[in-house]
């Protein structure tokens, strides 16, 4: 039928342009025109004008029916449960924003639905994704390729895997794949999607980011999103549905009814609503449940709007002083007096049992999903009769009945706001319901109970068991239950209402590692991960280490103190972002946290560590205020815009073009921004009208520019002397004050105006007098030079952060009353304090952003072996490990408790041990220094001279001599391979001669023996393995692998098989003599940065620079195992037995234990 319209169609709009053409031609000739090609129409042209323009509105008018039929066609062609309910009105501002995106946004779109009001019985998100699904105008670009998905709270992790499967089975069924991992499957189909055609997905109810991350937006696919959270959506076109405009209103009052209302009780029916689509239904729904017993439809309407105005509306009246004041829907105490009068009116139909059944329901939580079968808990009930009586509440529009698991139900939360304030003995209702569903541990309720393990804490509460609540929630059980279930979230959310010491200190614990508890594969690794951080605590070691005890899972398990543990200053860390932050700000209010790394503006809420909002920078971002409201950005053509941290939106456009521009100040009250461009020119901008204000001119010794917090100075410095002082709105040199250093890296005004705080390259921080440039008080001294500093609202703390990898924070008035915090890996290069000074905020160069406690004077650091590792290596026996420091020292380590055997003062950026532990070889400098770990002295030093073999006939060598950057030794200690960015030679241990030599190509990322020492793999960073005969220095083969960019690399003990993992791609098995490409490797959280395979061959661990460490089964092929630790990792290794694993990285080594292996 489709076909044959649109075939239709297209002949009419043929038709019709041939008509138009000659009434054209006809035209031209009766006014005097010829057309000597068609001498009919010049004898008789009206009659050709006549006849062409009677043919021009018939095929006008037959092109109209064609495109009706076509439209209709495509709407018939929506499958009954997308269309609209009949009395569903049209939403068009709303709907013309949507469609409007769907059909010209550039690219990828994402079309986001969200409504101030949500629940049953109204007009509501699902409605109008139902009425953008039938649009012609959707349905004529999209056709049949609309799909619809439901989503809903509870379809998490396998649930969410099948609709994604089953997606890609309705879009193209001979790419459909069984796939049980959430990121597999969300890869498939972006692969799926962007080889398509156009298409729109209708995703509805969307509650997580996770679930909108599992469907794409890839090709030319478009998404229509309905969600409850307006920040899933930020980045697309977010449209709020909410009050409807009087004709909405009226039609949706009217909808179905049996005959006419008055107009004059139609509007004061709209007046009493205030055109809210809940109440305009529920009164639809009980005018039409009435009229079945009283014909006189308007006699019932009158009463019925008596009621509500005796119960209701007076008293709004008298709140706004006019009769026929229209009611504010975002008005708590307005909207309830509306919506009670209106409840009652529907629950007037019910029968005292059923009333009071109803009046229970206020016990749930509120925008909650219910299970029937709790209901009938509750109301020690039958579940078919509970069924039954749901169904009947359901008719009233009174809750939302939905099939799923059983049956579930869904109560308004204004409605029950309204229930609650009528329930009597609630306590004793929620003593019921929990007597009646505790049939054994609370931590082992099944999976299907996600409404009991979400709220038990707080129906426990309710019920008067506070002693019972606390202890739930302090049991570790019950918090690594809620852990696999919920993320961190949950058991913070649960531990919440407690305050006793034991409850503060699982809060803190749980905020400090919340940042490594994301998702996971295995799913129990979650809990294996806080188990093995909270193990280290002296409060809550010994329950973690029974838990760790009892467990069955294969896991990781530390048995050395981990070296990352935090200090105790430390609240947490942020997650989310995916580069250092450039800069950071506290909003005023002290709740949101901002940063900025660039390319993206970040929010977190300061107390919970949850991500609000990310927002592209659009182009580079160069400033963020100081409260954190709006930020600058330039794009790659030069143009500075300001911006919007909430929603990225463009505010205000700088100038025309600012090439070069080095820095960028916003005033705190962003009403002006200073700009420093390569010239050293510094100018004054407007943030309203985009205009230059004032500038500065040529200052050629300037690098920096630092604002007053009053927005009245500016202050520039960077080479000279001495910090200067300018008036912001006019331009004029204030002051200028004379500084000891020549170099000044930063500046801060104190709040009150009166004191300059900077910091030189020398680490050390004063604070001058504005007025005089006297020095009131020096800081304490960073071991670095210092990148900023910060000073709180109140003017009374000063934070400042080096390149020593610490903050220092001290007061002004007692420079005694400082601390000096630890904890980031690398330096620390913004810091930001909270406006009470209670806390703050810093982020460094490795990608950290961290929230520390400023209330508590003292820093509890915890003791370790930790120490950054550069290389790392075991001996095969497992005797001795040798890891080199990236700052500098090579240290052996028991390989057992971890402890320190001996040390050497070298930098080495690669190790390698002998399989018997006896000696070690250290890269130092453009030599390989062997040290005899018995007798802790060298014994022999092997020289990387070769010869520029390349050299012309007749010419004498040309020496080399480069540093190192790979060591190997063969499995019998024979023989040993040096490396440099060129030329591998490989010795003989015994006598230290070289044996052989061949050049590099490409840069050489690793070296491998085989087990017999024949042969030596190399591998460079583009991807290829090559392997040379150890004798003979001569090539065996060459493999090309599909990892373009190598980022580990490892083979198998029989030397059969190599095993490569790229930066952009899986990890593969490799044949080395056949070259073929065998199994992948799947389910690891990131790219390998190292990997090592057990002696039996039959388990494979990976590490990455996030942090994560993952067993694979060789065999089988699934991660087995995961943890995580803070910071990056860059070597791992298996003890001779298979049984531990030890790894290193920035924060030191690790060694972990593998138990409860599959068979």
């Amino acid at each position: 039928m489709r076909r044959r319209w649109a075939i239709t169609v297209v002949a009419a709009t043929f038709l019709a342009a041939i008509a138009t053409a000659v009434s054209g031609v006809a035209l031209n000739v009766a006014t005097g025109g010829d057309a000597a090609w068609f001498p009919t129409m010049e004898d008789h042209p009206l009659r050709w004008l006549a006849a062409s323009a009677t043919a021009v509105a018939v095929a006008g008018v037959l092109v109209w029916w064609a495109q009706q039929g076509y439209e209709q066609s495509l709407v018939t062609s929506v499958p009954a449960t997308q269309r609209p309910e009949p009395w569903v009105v049209d939403r068009p501002r709303e709907m013309a924003g949507i469609v409007r995106a769907l059909r010209f946004q550039p690219g990828a779109t994402t079309v986001g639905i969200t409504t101030a009001v949500h629940g049953a019985g109204g007009f509501g998100k699902t409605t109008v994704a139902r009425l953008v699904r039938a649009h012609p105008r959707v349905l004529r670009r999209f056709g049949r390729r609309i799909h619809w998905v439901t989503l809903g709270r509870d379809v998490r992790r396998g649930a969410l895997v099948e609709k994604v499967n089953d997606l890609v089975r309705q879009i193209d069924p001979a790419r459909a794949q069984p796939f049980t991992d959430v990121r597999q499957a969300a890869d498939h189909l972006a692969s799926v999607l962007a080889d398509g055609p156009r298409r729109l997905i209708v995703l509805d109810d969307v509650w997580f980011p996770d679930q909108l991350a599992t469907f794409p937006v890839a090709g030319r696919c478009a998404r229509l999103v309905t969600t409850r959270n307006p920040s899933l959506v930020e980045h697309g076109v977010p449209v709020k549905v909410d009050q409807m405009s009087p004709e909405q209103a009226r039609r949706v009052l009217t909808a179905d009814l049996p005959g006419p209302l008055p107009n004059p009780v139609i509007d004061r029916f709209l007046v009493e609503t205030g055109n809210w689509p809940l109440l305009l239904r529920l009164v639809n729904k009980i005018l039409l449940d009435q009229a079945r017993s009283r014909p006189d439809l308007a006699a019932v309407a009158q009463d019925l709007l008596a009621r509500l105005r005796r119960d209701g509306a007076l008293e709004v009246d008298e709140l706004s002083g006019a009769s026929s004041q229209t009611l504010d829907v975002n008005d708590p105490e307005q909207r309830e007096k509306a919506v009670r009068a209106t409840i009652e009116a529907s629950t007037g139909l019910l029968s005292e049992g059923e009333h009071r059944r109803f009046a229970q329901l206020a016990i749930f939580a509120e925008d909650e999903s219910v299970p029937v079968r709790l209901v009938a808990a509750l109301w020690e009930a039958s579940e078919i009769d509970t069924a039954a009586w749901c169904a009947r509440l359901a008719d009233l529009a009174l809750v939302t009945l939905s099939p799923a698991d059983g049956g579930r139900i869904s109560l308004h939360d204004v409605i029950r706001d309204y229930l609650a304030k009528t329930l009597t003995h609630a306590a004793r209702l929620h003593r019921r319901l929990l007597d009646a569903v505790h049939t054994g541990p609370w931590w082992e309720l099944p999976d299907t109970e996600r409404y009991l393990r979400d709220h038990l804490i707080e129906h426990l509460l309710a019920a008067g068991r506070r002693d019972e609540a606390e202890a739930l929630a302090l049991d570790l059980r019950w918090i690594l239950t809620r852990l696999e279930d919920a993320g961190p979230a949950a058991p913070a959310a649960d531990l919440a209402p407690f305050d006793s010491p034991r409850a503060t200190r699982l809060k803190h614990l749980l905020a400090q590692a919340d940042h490594l508890l994301g998702p996971a594969q295995p799913a129990h690794a979650c809990a294996d991960i806080l188990l093995d951080r909270v193990a280290n605590d002296r409060d809550w070691g010994g329950p973690a280490k029974r838990i760790i005890a009892a467990r069955t899972t294969p896991r990781l398990v530390s048995t050395w103190p981990l070296p990352d543990l935090p200090s105790s200053r430390l609240l947490r860390t942020l997650a989310g972002h995916d580069h250092f932050a450039s800069a950071l700000a506290v909003t005023p209010d002290g709740d949101t946290v901002v940063a900025a790394d660039h390319i993206s503006v970040l929010t977190w809420d300061a107390a919970t560590g949850r991500l609000r909002t990310k927002v592209d920078g659009g182009g580079t971002v160069q400033a963020l205020a100081p409260d954190g409201a709006t930020f600058v950005a330039r794009s790659l053509f030069g143009t500075v815009t300001l911006r919007s941290t909430l929603t990225g939106r463009q505010l205000a456009r700088i100038g025309r073009r600012l090439w070069r521009l080095n820095e960028v100040a916003i005033a705190p009250d962003n009403s002006w921004l200073a700009t420093l461009t390569f010239h050293r020119f510094v100018r004054i901008w407007d943030t309203t009208t985009g205009r230059q204000r004032s500038s500065l001119g040529n200052l050629f010794s300037i690098r920096h520019l630092a604002v007053s917090p009053d927005s009245t100075r500016i202050a520039t410095f960077g080479s000279g002397y001495a910090v200067q002082l300018w008036d912001a709105a006019t331009g004029r040199r204030i002051l200028g004050i004379p500084t000891p250093s020549q170099f000044i890296t930063t500046v801060a005004i104190t709040p009150d105006g009166s004191g300059l705080a900077t910091g030189d390259i020398d680490g050390t921080v004063h604070i001058r007098d504005t007025a005089t440039g006297r020095v009131r008080a020096t800081g304490p001294r960073h071991e670095g030079w210092i990148d900023q500093i910060a000073v709180s609202g109140d003017g009374a703390w000063i934070a400042t952060a080096g390149h020593d990898r610490t903050i220092r924070v001290w007061n002004l008035a007692d420079v005694r009353r400082g601390t000096v915090l630890h904890g980031h890996l690398r330096n620390v290069r913004v810091v930001a304090l909270a406006p009470d000074g209670s806390w703050l905020v810093s982020g460094s160069e490795d990608a950290t952003i961290r929230v520390w406690d400023n209330r508590t004077r003292t820093d509890r650091v915890p003791t370790s072996s930790g120490t950054p590792v550069a290389a790392m290596a075991l001996a095969a026996n497992g005797t001795c490990l040798v890891i080199a420091r990236s700052d500098y020292g090579v240290r052996f380590l028991d390989p057992r408790t971890g402890g320190e055997t001996a040390a050497i003062s070298r930098k080495s950026p690669a190790v390698a041990a002998a399989p018997n532990g006896d000696w070690v070889a250290i890269a130092d400098g453009s030599d390989v220094l062997l040290w005899d770990v018995g007798a802790d002295k060298p014994r022999a030093r092997l020289h990387s001279h070769r010869e520029d073999y390349a050299r012309p006939p007749g010419r004498p060598p040309v020496v080399h001599r480069a540093s190192i950057r790979a060591v190997a030794v063969s499995p019998d200690g024979a023989w040993i391979a040096i490396a440099d960015d060129h030329v591998v030679t490989v010795h003989k241990v015994s006598t230290g001669l070289e044996q052989c030599h061949f050049a590099l190509v490409g840069r050489l990322h690793a070296l491998k023996f085989a087990p017999d020492g024949s042969w030596l793999a190399t591998a460079a960073d583009n991807g290829t393995i090559r392997t040379w005969d150890t004798r003979s220095g001569l090539q065996r083969t060459r493999v090309r692998s599909r990892a373009r960019h190598l980022s580990a690399f490892t083979t198998t003990p029989d030397g059969d098989l190599l095993l490569i993992a790229g930066r952009f791609g899986g990890v593969f098995a490799t044949g080395v003599a056949d070259k073929r490409i065998g199994k992948e490797l799947t389910g690891h959280p990131d790219q390998p940065s190292a990997m090592a395979v057990t002696p039996d061959g039959r388990w494979v661990a990976g590490c990455s620079a996030s942090g994560a460490v993952w067993i694979w089964d060789f065999h089988r092929g699934p991660v087995v195992a995961m943890t995580r630790v803070d910071g990056n990792l860059i070597a791992c290794a298996w003890s001779p037995d298979g049984r531990h694993l030890y790894a290193g990285g920035s924060s030191g080594p690790y060694r972990f234990e593998f138990r409860d292996r599959p068979a």
